[in-house]
């Protein structure tokens, strides 16, 4: 660059120094605040996508640990804008999931044709969690409706599939058309995956990958966890982009219902047990709550007897989410309460999977322990409510609300407990696709194969 006169030499160099030191001491204050200094700075911030109120000028920061929590928060919204795949062009390896006809739910066969019903347990391929909690270097192809024939007559292509991919086929108890030899004979380049196997019954077969964990499972075997429901997801996506800028998740402290009790009781016993807690304490104590508790389980376009977007306004209005376990103690409201900012309430024996859902065609298997071992093993650590029993509910719920400002710390370091959760699953997921080696065939068939709504806070 010329300069007519050192006057401009001069004062050309003056601003870039003054540039320089802009950008370095930007770069040290945003290691040095935490989250409510950067807050109160900064005024409304975004995270994931949803704005955030700036916390008030008052709010006490209890401990050097919780600022640690609070900058560690604020990285993690850096970290949105940091991150590689966002910043600069990566090679991205494609990764084919091919979801088969028999993964969904058959609502009509006739001769002419197949209606198919959304299975929910395909949610966490059809939402943006493998891509939001991606390391930015595999990019998914999701091929559905594909198909699982009884003579291997491939037609979809995967015998020629290259690149790495992923055969999907749904458990069934009975008459599982697609199971695991049809599915290695229809995509032998492919590893495998079973989906709804809640109580574990796949286990013994060669599946190389599964939702709903067990401990049981070979350690190279590949894991997902559910996910929110696609029909949750899309609701709390929908309520940030039509309300957006306005769109708040809110802290707990701010929170309308103290907790929201949502399910069927059908599912497993202990959640009658629960519901007759609720129902007994409810109208002697003060605590606001919201309770929907069914007899029967209802069919998914009108889930516990609410409409999707209802069910996520509970849940974005509630400190607490109880967690009651299903038939697997693993369950979509887990993972939609912590996406809108409630914290997870369960019962140890739940958690730990101690006792068997039974059914009522179950009864003889009395307190057996959960088939899946260890189903919920990664979130013992987890920063959520663990009660002795159900009927410890109460107590402890007002004595947490007793301290607003524990509260809000708790869903502080649950969003970034969750995050880093979620990342490393994710991040595994990622490595067991791109690694080569299968588990053995269940057919003899053997070809060789060649070597993205979210949580914040107000």
């Amino acid at each position: 660059m010329l300069f007519q006169t050192r006057a401009q030499q001069r004062a050309f160099c003056i601003r870039a120094l003054l540039s320089f030191f802009a950008i370095f001491a930007g770069s040290f204050l945003l290691g040095r605040f935490s989250t409510a200094e950067v807050d109160n700075i900064l005024g409304n911030t975004n995270y994931n996508g949803i704005s955030q109120a700036p916390i008030a000028d008052d709010v006490a920061l209890p401990s050097s640990s919780f600022l640690r929590v609070q900058r560690n928060r604020f990285l993690g919204f850096s970290r949105s804008l940091l991150d590689p795949k966002t910043t600069a062009p990566r090679t991205k390896n494609t990764v084919t999931i091919y979801i088969t006809k028999e993964s969904y739910h058959h609502a009509i066969r006739t001769n002419d044709s197949d209606d198919f019903v959304f299975n929910p347990a395909l949610s966490i391929f059809k939402t943006d969690i493998l891509q939001r909690y991606g390391t930015g270097k595999v990019q998914y192809i999701i091929r559905e409706h594909t198909e699982c024939n009884l003579d291997c007559n491939v037609e979809n292509g995967a015998a020629l599939q290259q690149e790495p991919c992923l055969a999907v086929t749904r458990h069934i108890i009975k008459d599982m058309k697609c199971d695991i030899h049809q599915l290695k004979c229809n995509y032998p380049q492919c590893k495998t995956m079973v989906t709804n196997d809640e109580m574990c019954a796949r286990v013994g077969d060669a599946f190389d990958a599964r939702l709903y964990y067990t401990s049981e499972s070979k350690p190279e075997s590949g894991y997902l966890p559910l996910g929110p429901r696609l029909d949750s997801w899309k609701s709390l996506k929908e309520m940030a982009n039509l309300k957006s800028p306005q769109f708040f998740i809110m802290p707990s402290s701010k929170r309308k219902f103290a907790f929201n009790a949502v399910f069927s009781q059908r599912t497993n016993r202990a959640r009658q047990e629960l519901a007759s807690a609720i129902e007994k304490n409810g109208p002697t104590s003060k605590l606001p709550v919201y309770a929907s508790m069914t007899e029967r389980e209802l069919d998914d376009e009108r889930r516990y007897a609410l409409n999707t977007d209802d069910y996520i306004e509970v849940l974005l209005d509630s400190i607490f989410t109880l967690s009651p376990a299903g038939h697997n103690p693993e369950c979509y409201r887990i993972f939609e309460a912590v996406e809108s900012g409630s914290i997870p309430v369960f019962s140890r024996g739940d958690l730990y999977g101690a006792r068997h859902p039974n059914p009522q065609n179950r009864k003889a298997l009395g307190d057996a322990a959960h088939p899946c071992k260890d189903a919920l093993v990664d979130w013992y650590e987890a920063p959520v409510v663990v009660l002795d029993s159900w009927d410890d509910l109460y107590p402890t719920m007002e004595r947490l609300l007793g301290d607003p400002e524990a509260l809000d710390e708790m869903q502080d370091r649950l969003r970034v407990w969750y995050d880093d959760y979620m990342r490393g699953v994710v991040s595994k997921f990622e490595d067991f696709m791109l690694n080569s080696t299968k588990s053995p065939g269940a057919s003899e068939i053997e070809i060789p194969v060649d070597s993205p709504p979210t949580f914040k806070r107000t």
